[in-house]
């Protein structure tokens, strides 16, 4: 049940802010992070209903991708 509502409140968080950040040097913007937004929220959702086993593969589905399309953040 807990990793339904992270998933569920970083999905709205991606959705609303269009920015997720992953790290303190490296974030996630624009439709990228609107996308697994909505990745996480259709996982909670399906997840929800079929078992864990969805929420865990589209959490981690989710954290590799967000991995690899990360910019660094600008010193300022």
């Amino acid at each position: 049940m807990i990793l339904f509502a992270i998933e569920v409140i970083f999905g709205i968080y991606a959705l609303v802010k269009k920015e997720i950040k992953i790290t303190n040097s490296r974030i996630l913007q624009g439709d990228t992070a609107r996308n697994i937004g909505i990745l996480l929220l259709a996982g909670a959702a399906v997840g929800f209903f079929t078992g864990a086993l969805v929420l865990w593969g589209t959490l981690i589905a989710a954290v590799v991708w967000g991995f690899i399309a990360t910019n660094p953040v600008k010193a300022s």
